[in-house]
């Protein structure tokens, strides 16, 4: 449905700025259904003990961006926009007959999967988790009245309007404010992604290589989270007093998305601790929260750089770094690494 909506998006254009918003629309919500989908493949695939190390493959969607910013970008200029969207187009394509090739729900049903590798993936993820094949409604209002599950929403909120401001802010910030041409902009966005994937693939191995060595999950995720946020949060906050220098800028930006790749990858890892049954559930209330910054943002951005003042981008940025730090800060004081109690609601349900 995304990719048929994707490439129909040159044809809407015709229509008028409504069909391409409406092709776009439900190439978002296609969109939305991918990540609580692979959040449950992870959940069955990977053992507890190496849950950080396999949450990592996460940050290949800013793999994926490293390389579609700067082709699309030469696309644009050589051949015109809309064969951007059937480059895209083909791309998906060539994913889907992959996955659908290669990946299986469970390790237990691949096609070319050896026994070694079996006897690694298929331990079960302690007493905790419900192999029914019906758990039953998640547990909501435990759910609602939990601070942890709270904890996750909002660093993940925090994450995901910083990355949307990244995503829609920092071009614009380029070509408006430092006059950048659109392939250097592209090749300035594609070098924040890379940025953030070299920290956040690397997260997993260095989280489980701690905890082999006696760190408590309390102790990574503060690590991992609240000092990632406070840096992010500064570095924004700092960003105004560098000017109109466009070295000074671009670094700056890449420091940034260093930390916040460690962030993205460390919270996203939390509900695999907080629940085993219900994981998805967090997933997509977390997906929900943190893509409500990538319509906040433009909107925040456009009314505050209206007239393309440096006080108006300032404040743009400012409000990113002041979010951050206090989304961190919410991480830290109510955040749970530990299986939590409406984890077993099914069980429990059934024992009463």
């Amino acid at each position: 449905m995304a990719i048929t909506s994707d490439i129909i998006v040159p044809i809407a254009n015709h229509v008028g700025p409504e069909g391409v918003f409406t092709m776009r629309f439900i190439v978002g919500i296609m969109a939305g259904l991918q990540h609580p989908g692979m959040h449950k493949l992870v959940n069955n695939w990977s053992p507890r003990r190496r849950k950080g190390r396999f949450m990592s493959c996460y940050m290949g969607n800013a793999f994926g961006s490293i390389l579609t910013i700067p082709v699309t970008s030469l696309i644009i200029e050589e051949l015109g926009w809309s064969w951007s969207f059937y480059y895209l187009t083909i791309v998906a394509v060539l994913f889907c007959a992959a996955f659908f090739l290669l990946v299986a729900d469970e390790p237990s049903n691949h096609r070319w999967i050896r026994q070694e590798d079996l006897e690694i993936t298929d331990t079960p993820q302690e007493e905790t988790m419900n192999t029914s094949s019906e758990k039953g409604k998640p547990p909501y209002w435990s759910m609602i009245a939990s601070s942890s599950f709270w904890a996750v929403v909002v660093a993940h909120f925090g994450n995901q309007f910083n990355l949307h401001l990244t995503l829609t802010t920092v071009p614009q910030f380029l070509k408006r404010k430092l006059q950048f041409s659109l392939k250097k902009t592209a090749g300035v966005a594609a070098l924040l992604h890379l940025a953030g994937f070299l920290l956040g693939c690397p997260y997993g191995v260095i989280h489980n290589w701690l905890l082999k060595r006696g760190a408590s999950k309390k102790i990574c995720g503060t690590l991992f989270t609240f000092v990632p946020h406070m840096l992010t949060g500064f570095i924004l906050m700092y960003f105004p007093k560098i000017g109109d220098s466009a070295v000074y800028s671009v670094w700056f930006l890449v420091v940034m998305m260093l930390f916040n790749g460690v962030a993205v990858a460390s919270v996203l890892a939390n509900p695999e601790d907080l629940t085993t049954n219900w994981q998805e559930t967090i997933y997509n209330t977390m997906n929900f929260f943190g893509n409500c910054g990538g319509f906040i943002g433009p909107i925040l951005v456009s009314k505050l750089t209206e007239e393309n003042t440096n006080e108006g981008w300032g404040l743009v940025f400012f409000t990113g770094g002041l979010l951050s730090i206090l989304t961190g800060i919410f991480f830290r004081y109510f955040a749970e690494f530990e299986t939590q109690d409406w984890n077993e609601h099914r069980r429990n349900a059934q024992n009463n």
